[in-house]
């Protein structure tokens, strides 16, 4: 074989087109394979998706957790950022989560991450506790307040299966009380009434010759009003505002009556029964 057909299959079948590996004194600076080029960039592809889905998982269930924060009395619902660490208020438009004041004596709860789930019975409970002790109190109780409670409890996206029974009747104590502060303010005008027909009664004029049994109707309104105070367990002093039971007015010619004592079926005093003073004929 000549030389230049010699030269021409070296050329056709060269070592660089086979693959042929690198001789073992190859300098180490020498770029490396294809092949290996290949599996690093695979290698660094998996390892950024990796680390993205698990940032990305670990952002998720951080949102989706929820914590109650108290801070100067007021008690506020947060919620996890779309990302690992960090919280901050939670913008619900539901009227149930907003801010509210924590009054003294009921137990704050902590301050751990909880699921939608659980911030709702931690919820339920405080606004049915809340509202309890304020339609309990008869004498600082604020039946507004009560409402309101039970009004977010209401609104609560999970709650117990008995709740709608529970709040029914928190709803009936609420419209009892109502009606409490309604008697009071009759009350309040019964006793202005009282003391107008006392004064009529003491006159004896002419066009007021009625004022006394009008006394003696309201003051038997007034023992009615105690008893069913005593009656369904309340103190009637709270309810009636008053701290002992008024006196009647006395009326023209009667010896002033003793204050009669808060008891419950405590007879009215008997009518007066004006004598006509006897005319001596002198002879």
């Amino acid at each position: 074989m000549s030389t230049d057909q010699k030269s021409q299959v070296d050329e056709l079948f060269g070592d660089e087109e086979l693959g042929v590996e690198r001789p073992r004194g190859e300098p180490a600076g020498s770029p490396p394979p294809k092949k290996s080029r290949s599996k690093i960039k695979l290698a660094l592809v998996g390892l950024v998706v990796i680390v993205v889905g698990l940032f990305w998982y670990v952002s998720d269930t951080h949102h989706d957790q929820y914590y109650l924060k108290i801070d100067n009395g007021m008690v506020r619902v947060e919620r996890g950022y779309f990302f690992p660490v960090g919280a901050g208020q939670w913008g619900s438009s539901n009227p149930a989560y907003s801010p509210f004041r924590l009054p003294a004596g009921v137990t704050a709860p902590d301050d751990r991450a909880r699921s939608r789930e659980e911030v709702d019975t931690v919820l339920y409970e405080l606004y049915v506790d809340i509202a309890r002790r304020n339609l309990g109190d008869l004498r600082e109780g604020d039946v507004d307040v009560a409402e309101d409670m039970i009004r977010r409890a209401n609104k609560l996206e999970h709650s117990p299966v008995a709740s709608e029974r529970k709040l029914r009747q928190l709803r009936g104590d609420v419209a009892f009380r109502r009606g409490l502060i309604e008697v009071r303010g009759i009350q309040t005008r019964f006793d202005m009434a009282l003391e107008q027909f006392g004064l009529a009664a003491q006159g004896n004029g002419e066009k007021s010759q009625g004022a006394q049994q009008w006394v003696d109707a309201i003051y038997r309104m007034r023992n009615d009003f105690r008893r069913l105070a005593i009656d369904s367990g309340l103190d009637p002093d709270l309810i009636l505002s008053e701290q002992q039971k008024p006196t009647k007015p006395v009326a023209a010619g009667e010896k002033p009556a003793v204050p009669v004592p808060a008891v419950e079926d405590e007879p009215l005093p008997p009518e007066p029964h004006e004598a006509e003073p006897e005319e001596v004929e002198q002879e």
